[in-house]
C-alpha cells in the first residue's frame, strides 16, 4: 500500500498517452484530486508493452510529475487499461448440499473451482476480472448470494476475463523499474460501465460497443457482471480505409468525405442514389489530383462496410448464446471520426435505443474510484485487496 493510507492513485494506459491521477480521500469519503499529469505512451501499444525501456521511461515521467504536484511519493498504483487479447469465459459450478445451509465457504469453494478450471485449461493466461452471477438453488434463481439458504443442489455461474500472462509480466516489470507495485489491474470499459450505467441496465442487460481505430470491442453487462467481451478485427475506421483504397485517395481526404456524407444504410441507398450522375466536390482533393468520383460509389462503399460491421457484431453476439431480444438500450464510445448518424444507424439495426456514452478520462477515473472504494457487488477480487473492500468475495 501507499505510505499514505488516505491516497488512491491511478494511471490510465492508452494509445493516446498516459494519464496519472492522485486522489486524497478524507474520513468522510470526500475525494480531492491533488496531483495529475499527462505524457506520451512510448513503448506501449494497445495496452501492451512493446519496449520495456521506453515504456519505463514514459511511466516514470508521467508518475513523477503527478507526485511533484501532490507532494508525495507513491509506492503502489492502480492501472486502468484496455489491452488486446482479452478473452471472456463463462463456467457453471455445482455443489450438492443434501439439505444443508449454503455458507460463504461453499461459494468460496465454487469460485476456486472455477478459477482452477480456467487456469488449468490455458496455463499461459491469467485472470484479470472474475464475476459471480446466476445463483440457482433447487431450480430457483437468486439475484444475490443465497447465504444461509437450505438447499439440496446449488449452482453458481462465473464469468472470467483473462489475458496472456506475459502481458501482466511485462507491465509489472515496467512498474518494478519505476519502483512501484501494481495494486490492481482494472479494465477501462469496466470502469466506464460502473460509472455510466444504472443498476437496472447492469442487471437487466446492456451492450457497450467500443470503436477503436482498427478493432471493435463488445462488452455485455448482465446480472451485474461482464458476461461477454469480444474484440472484433473491424471498426468504423475501415470505412475510411475502404474509401481511400477504392477511390485512390489519401486517408485524410477519405475521412473528410466520410464525415461529410456520414453513415449510409443499405435501406437508404436508393434514396441517396441520384438518377443524374453527380460527383463529389473538388474541395475534397487536398492531396490528390482531382478526378471525377461519383457520389453513388461513395454511397456503395459506406453502406457495404457499415452493413458488414453490424452483421459481424450480431454474428459474434449470437454465437455466444446471448439473447438480445429484450435489449432495450445500448451504448457506444471510441473513435467514430466525428461522423454523424451513428446512433440512428445502430438503433435501427439492434432494434434498441443506442446512444453515445461519456468515455472521457474523468469518467474512467470516477469509475475506477468507485470500484476501489465501494466495490462491485458481483466481482471476486484477489486476496491482497481483502482489507480494502470488505464486502467483496476473495480467492
Amino acid at each position: 500500500m501507499n505510505n499514505h493510507k488516505d491516497i488512491i492513485s491511478f494511471i490510465l494506459i492508452s494509445n493516446s498517452g498516459l494519464v496519472c491521477k492522485i486522489f486524497r480521500v478524507s474520513d468522510d469519503k470526500k475525494v480531492v484530486l491533488i496531483g495529475e499529469s499527462y505524457s506520451s505512451s512510448e513503448g506501449i501499444q494497445n495496452g501492451i508493452v512493446v519496449n520495456i525501456d521506453l515504456a519505463s521511461k514514459s511511466v516514470r515521467i508521467c508518475i513523477s510529475e503527478a507526485e511533484k504536484k501532490a507532494k508525495i511519493n507513491l509506492s503502489d498504483i492502480h492501472i486502468l487499461f484496455e489491452p488486446t487479447n482479452l478473452l471472456s469465459t463463462r463456467v457453471t459450478k455445482y455443489k450438492k448440499l443434501g439439505g444443508s445451509k449454503i455458507y460463504k465457504e461453499d461459494i468460496y469453494y465454487l469460485i476456486n473451482e472455477g478459477k482452477n478450471q480456467i487456469l488449468s485449461n490455458d496455463v499461459k493466461r491469467n485472470i484479470l476480472h472474475t464475476y459471480n452471477f446466476n445463483y440457482v438453488v433447487d431450480n430457483v434463481k437468486f439475484l444475490s448470494e443465497p447465504i444461509n439458504i437450505y438447499s439440496d443442489f446449488f449452482s453458481h455461474e462465473l464469468s472470467f476475463l483473462t489475458l496472456p500472462k506475459n502481458i501482466f509480466k511485462n507491465i509489472t516489470q515496467v512498474f518494478n523499474n519505476c519502483e512501484l507495485r501494481i495494486d490492481r489491474f482494472i479494465l477501462n470499459s469496466f470502469a466506464l460501465g460502473v460509472e455510466n450505467l444504472t443498476n437496472e441496465e447492469i442487471n437487466n442487460g446492456c451492450l457497450i460497443i467500443n470503436f477503436e481505430n482498427k478493432n471493435t470491442n463488445l462488452i455485455f453487462f448482465f446480472m451485474g457482471s461482464i458476461i461477454f467481451y469480444k474484440t472484433l478485427p473491424i471498426s468504423i475506421g475501415h470505412i475510411i480505409m475502404d474509401i481511400s483504397k477504392g477511390c485512390s485517395l489519401s486517408l485524410s481526404e477519405a475521412q473528410k468525405i466520410f464525415q461529410y456524407y456520414g453513415i449510409i444504410e443499405r435501406i437508404d441507398l436508393k434514396k441517396k442514389k441520384s438518377k443524374k450522375k453527380t460527383y463529389i466536390n473538388q474541395s475534397f482533393f487536398t492531396e490528390s489530383k482531382y478526378r471525377k468520383i461519383s457520389e453513388n460509389l461513395i454511397f456503395e462503399i459506406i453502406s457495404s462496410r457499415s452493413e458488414e460491421i453490424v452483421e459481424f457484431i450480431n454474428k459474434n453476439i449470437n454465437s455466444s448464446g446471448l439473447n438480445l431480444e429484450n435489449l432495450q438500450k445500448a451504448y457506444f464510445y471510441g473513435n467514430t471520426y466525428g461522423v454523424e448518424g451513428i446512433e440512428k444507424f445502430l438503433s435501427n439495426n439492434f432494434e434498441a435505443f443506442v446512444e453515445n456514452i461519456d468515455s472521457s478520462i474523468d469518467i474512467a477515473f470516477k469509475g475506477g474510484l468507485k470500484i476501489i472504494m465501494e466495490g462491485h457487488n458481483t466481482e471476486a477480487i484477489p486476496g491482497n485487496n481483502q482489507e480494502k473492500v470488505k464486502k467483496f468475495w476473495f480467492f
